[in-house]
């Protein structure tokens, strides 16, 4: 059994840092030829609500970091044109918060895990999207190219503009969601344990070496805010979506190999520690008004520790369930083509740099969108798959389509909603002055019913964890 190898979310793996960690603990490394079992597990929470839920995990075999937390949600009556989780995050935008303790101890959290699901997920291709991703978390952002139907489907040969591709309704000047991610049918989708927590990466967690209780804990994205769901412009908005709590499950896969490898493997866990690192994310956010945006000098924190990268965008949160793609988007400046001349038609601005140990990481302020958009890409190792026209509103190929009555080439579709910046930084460990991120920004996106943006920003922070006699600790590096 094995970590799926097209799963391209760009968390970085656990860095093994001696050489006596078990291939076992490794998803995907282990002997072909190794004798073995797998018991799939069906848990229930042991709390479940409205606001939060809770796993607890038994302590055996080998725990698969492809083990799954299924959810949904309830429909409501008023969704008559249908409702569908937003296409960037899927069923991520349940989740609120995300942590995973072992023995009282938090190995991994994250905070505002649903945001951080919108940045990593523009690092999964159309294939994954439209093949996996769209019947199993809800996920669907694959593009297609919109031919020019004036001529007729069969004698067209011009594709002028690119949008949704759903895989249904390909000639429709509407493009919707297929039956499967309709929340009036109330689908169930699900999250895997390694795209919950960055511990768990790649890891098979030995359950059965450990003496201490395992924890899983989700908040879930308030009922009151609307992000949970986005709806058809032609249905009423502003309506709740209740967790359907039936379907909250784990399903838990524990690997056994025959007793005498289990036993040999369980005598060397008690006897020698077992070091891996990984890496978490801490999350900084502030509120800025259309004034403190032009102009904002934040401390991200990390005093101390070794940061190796850091994650920033701008949100609305006040942007609901009337959005394509709610408040999970990272709103781009805004672009003028109002102008009859090509010369005088402009795009609004970010200048943004990064303080550390008393330097700034760039000796030039980065200003071009597509500077930011390959220092991205240089920090992820992985193009993301959004187009230039989705991430800095430069451009104008966008179909006028509409996706459920949603303009794809407006604020509230595509136009502009993936202006994620991601920073690697240089090796070394952060002094007492912390991280300070600068930025300017000119020209934003008309605020939805606020007078206020938001600045969420993640730092990677590297950790380290040690298996020692049964018990399990964490430190940072």
């Amino acid at each position: 059994m094995s970590s799926d190898p097209s799963e391209t979310l760009p968390v970085s793996p656990p860095k093994m840092s001696s050489s006596n960690v078990p291939a076992m603990l490794q998803a995907g490394r282990m002997k072909t030829n190794m004798s073995m079992d797998v018991s799939s597990d069906v848990i229930d929470p042991i709390v479940i609500n409205d606001r939060s839920c809770r796993f607890v995990i038994q302590n055996k075999g080998y725990l698969h970091d492809g083990s799954r937390i299924t959810m949904g949600v309830k429909t409501n009556a008023s969704i008559n044109q249908g409702g569908f989780f937003p296409p960037n995050v899927g069923c991520h935008s349940l989740i609120r918060r995300a942590t995973l303790s072992i023995g009282g101890n938090v190995i991994s959290e994250i905070d505002d895990y649903n945001h951080f699901k919108a940045y990593q997920s523009m690092f999964l291709s159309s294939e994954i999207n439209k093949s996996r991703e769209s019947v199993m978390s809800g996920r669907f952002v694959a593009h297609e190219f919109r031919y020019d139907e004036t001529l007729g489907a069969q004698s067209s040969t011009s594709a002028p503009a690119y949008g949704l591709d759903t895989g249904i309704n390909y000639l429709s000047d509407n493009v919707i969601v297929p039956q499967w991610l309709n929340i009036k049918n109330e689908p169930t989708f699900s999250i895997t344990l390694a795209q919950l927590f960055p511990f768990m990466k790649g890891l098979n967690l030995p359950l059965f070496a450990m003496r201490q209780e395992i924890i899983i804990d989700l908040l879930w994205e308030p009922l009151a805010t609307q992000g949970r769901v986005s709806v058809d412009t032609g249905a009423s908005s502003g309506k709740t979506y209740p967790i359907d709590t039936n379907n909250v499950k784990l399903v838990a896969d524990h690997i056994f190999y025959d007793g005498e490898k289990m036993a040999a493997d369980l005598n060397t866990y008690m006897t020698t520690d077992t070091e891996f690192a990984y890496n978490d994310y801490r999350l900084t956010k502030t509120s800025l008004s259309v004034a403190d945006a032009k102009n904002s000098v934040r401390n991200l924190g990390g005093a101390g520790r070794v940061v190796t990268k850091v994650i920033t965008g701008i949100n609305d949160d006040n942007r609901g369930d009337g959005f394509m793609l709610n408040k999970y988007a990272a709103i781009a400046p805004n672009r003028d083509y109002t102008n009859a001349s090509t010369e005088l038609r402009k795009n609004g601005t970010l200048t943004a740099n990064i303080r550390m140990n008393d330097f700034f990481v760039f000796p030039i302020d980065l200003t071009n969108s597509a500077v930011l958009f390959d220092k991205t890409t240089r920090a992820e190792g992985s193009l993301p798959f959004v187009t230039r026209e989705e991430y800095s509103a430069e451009g104008n190929v966008l179909t006028n389509n509409t996706f459920h009555n949603i303009a794809q080439n407006a604020s509230k579709g595509l136009l502009g909603n993936y202006f994620f910046q991601s920073y690697k930084l240089p090796a070394g460990r952060v002094n007492s002055r912390g991280l300070e991120l600068t930025t300017q920004l000119d020209s934003l996106p008309a605020l939805a019913g606020s007078n206020s943006y938001t600045q969420r920003t993640y730092i990677e922070i590297g950790r380290v964890a040690t298996l020692s006699r049964g018990f399990l600790t964490s430190g940072f590096r």
